[in-house]
């Protein structure tokens, strides 16, 4: 028994094999039939187990295909539903968006079909079932260079653009290094700032070398010395900044003489040359009124994009009262201690018997007024809505901030129409249109 036992510890694998054997038969061929027996009941598990396998995956295939199929069927209803909703999307803009596009005749062949951004918004007038315009321009690559710098062309931009002027105002770009460029010092100075006035319809680019570093500044604080004072025409200004202070007047007044207000940073407007005035990437800051003074005449459109606006003046002698809108109350209840309205000032020159045609755009921009009576103050004239008779203002994705909360408002008169694309902007007001009108200009 002890060998038997130490045997069968010895393989552990025999004694079971062998004990239940000798249950079923004393005879070693009980034994082998049983192993025989035994292992053909594993190969039927095992082949039921693969039947049951393949039975249970052929199942679950069955039902991902159905699935699949349900959902694409799904989808495709959805599919053309999107695509009928689409397609009447797609009608209904047709009905309300036009693009035109404006280029010189050598262009026809691209699809320029307009001379003038004035021809296109005349056309667009011409066609009513249009509530929206999108006017594309070829800009003409400049002809002429100018260069100002140290060591270039032209020391100053003054020069540069005096120049432009003599040689008859050709199709040019004026190319400005970094630098700082004093354009009116002398507070004794007549009425010399630095001009631009178009007299004929070609375009005209002012692009600094860089936006923080090419600083175009006067320092007088007079209204007739702003850094820079442009007239409507096709003119595109990039890349600088414009400051107007008035560090060189020590004997500064706010206010000139009544009817005047101080030095802009940048003045625009008045001219006699309808077309687009395009401000890109530039600061705009003022000392003693708005960063920017504009105004629109006829068939003319202000751009401003990507631009920082602000007006550093300390506006009110005391709290003021939002309800002090003209010069007149100002001056009388002593609230103002100059004429600044806001950073910014737009107004229309047109007449009241004439067509207006005019836009303000500004987007992508940040405009600070510090102590003014309104961050944004827009004048216009009393007009019945109509695309025929349009002074249209955009505001597209700005940020306003005034120091008294009170006052941090665009404020939009009867008359002048908010554009029905304007959006984004932290000033609710002036992200819902009083208009069905909208214009873009590229």
């Amino acid at each position: 028994m002890s060998e038997n036992k130490s045997s069968n510890a010895d393989n552990k694998g025999n004694v079971d094999v062998n004990v239940y054997s000798e249950s079923s038969s004393g005879s070693g061929h009980s034994g082998e039939h049983y192993s025989s027996h035994h292992h053909h009941h594993h190969r039927r598990s095992r082949k039921n187990k693969r039947t049951k396998r393949i039975i249970i995956a052929l199942a679950a295939v069955t039902v991902l295909v159905i699935i699949i199929a349900v959902f694409a069927s799904l989808s495709s209803g959805d599919d053309n539903s999107s695509q009928g909703n689409t397609s009447t999307s797609s009608e209904s803009a047709k009905d309300s968006v036009k693009v035109y596009y404006v280029g010189s005749s050598k262009d026809s062949g691209k699809g320029y079909s307009f001379n003038s951004v004035t021809d296109a918004v005349n056309a667009w007038h011409n066609d009513s079932k249009f509530k929206e315009a999108v006017i594309i321009r070829n800009v003409v690559t400049s002809e002429k260079i100018y260069r100002v710098g140290s060591g270039r062309q032209y020391s100053t931009l003054k020069d540069a653009v005096r120049q432009w002027d003599a040689d008859g105002q050709p199709t040019a770009s004026i190319l400005v290094d970094s630098g700082t460029y004093i354009t009116t010092s002398d507070p004794n100075a007549g009425s010399d700032p630095l001009l631009v006035l178009p007299k004929n319809t070609n375009q005209l680019n002012i692009i600094g070398e860089d936006r923080d570093t090419t600083v175009v500044k006067s320092t007088t604080g007079k209204y007739i010395h702003p850094a820079i004072f442009i007239k409507n025409g096709n003119v595109t200004v990039k890349n600088i900044t414009f400051i107007a202070d008035h560090s060189t007047n020590p004997g500064f007044k706010y206010r000139e003489k009544e009817g005047y207000n101080s030095a802009y940073a940048v003045h625009c407007d008045g001219g006699t040359v309808s077309g687009v005035v395009v401000f890109e990437n530039c600061n705009m800051w003022s000392w003693q009124s708005s960063g920017l003074g504009s105004g629109t005449i006829m068939n003319s459109h202000i751009i401003v994009k990507n631009c920082d606006i602000r007006s550093f003046t300390e506006g009110y002698a005391v709290d003021p009262n939002p309800a002090f809108v003209s010069d007149a109350e100002e001056e009388k209840h002593a609230k103002f201690v100059h004429g600044s309205r806001g950073a910014i000032i737009y107004h229309s020159f047109a007449k009241a018997d004439k067509t207006s045609n005019e836009s303000f755009t500004l987007c992508d921009s940040y405009v600070y007024a510090k102590k003014c009576s309104n961050t944004v103050q827009i004048l216009g004239r009393p007009v019945a809505e109509g695309k025929n008779d349009l002074q249209l203002v955009t505001f597209i994705n700005n940020t306003f901030t005034n120091d008294f909360d009170v006052c941090n408002r665009v404020v939009v008169p009867s008359g002048v129409y908010l554009g029905a694309n304007s959006t984004g902007n932290n000033l609710k007001n002036i992200n819902s249109a009083k208009g069905n009108y909208a214009l873009t200009i590229e």
